[in-house]
């Protein structure tokens, strides 16, 4: 009889031995360690790809704290569309990833772009705007300090103005991306009580 330890995740996607469980056998022990390494490494869209471009490491890097609910980000991007239309808006990076299938952005086989169903969206030819509240965050767009989102998890503001700080428990990072025109991902850290 060996003991094995149970796997536990990490942002990077590596997987680590932690808890001790019982098994008879080597071959006992290997197919358990590897049923559960499959099955996170589907937990996780960004595992094992190999990620040149800034913008993607950035997601990659903050995929589990987002699928965790230890973190909700918001992405801004602006870029064109595939009618060579000039977009921009807010994702829900948290929304998305419980909404969408990411291994296609994460393998490049798919651009991440802003829809009219996100958190904001603006079409600078056709001049179409949408806003729209998520599971996680609220719009407000009225109000004299320009667009905000509150959580709906702690209710602490999320400033995107880039010459105000970004809000309590929140950051923001400017990236350079050879896939966007402009990226910006704000991150909110939810405090447990």
């Amino acid at each position: 009889m060996q003991h094995l330890e149970v796997l536990q995740g990490t942002g990077s996607g590596n997987v680590f031995l932690t808890t001790p469980a019982l098994c008879y056998g080597d071959a006992s022990c290997r197919n358990i360690s590897n049923r559960l390494s499959v099955v996170f490494s589907r937990t996780l869209a960004s595992a094992g790809k190999e990620l040149k471009d800034n913008f993607l490491k950035a997601l990659a890097e903050r995929e589990e704290a987002n699928r965790s609910g230890k973190m909700t980000s918001v992405i801004f991007i602006r870029d064109h569309n595939t009618l060579g239309q000039e977009v921009s808006g807010y994702i829900d990076y948290t929304h998305r990833l419980k909404t969408q299938d990411f291994e296609p952005y994460f393998s490049g086989k798919k651009r991440l772009m802003p829809g009219r169903s996100d958190l904001c969206y603006y079409n600078w030819k056709t001049q179409v705007s949408t806003s729209n509240s998520s599971p996680n965050f609220e719009v407000i767009y009225d109000d004299p300090n320009g667009l905000l989102f509150k959580n709906k998890r702690d209710k602490k503001i999320l400033n995107v103005d880039p010459l105000s700080g970004s809000g309590e428990d929140s950051s923001r990072t400017f990236l350079q991306s050879d896939l966007y025109i402009h990226a910006v991902i704000y991150d909110h850290n939810i405090r447990t009580v």
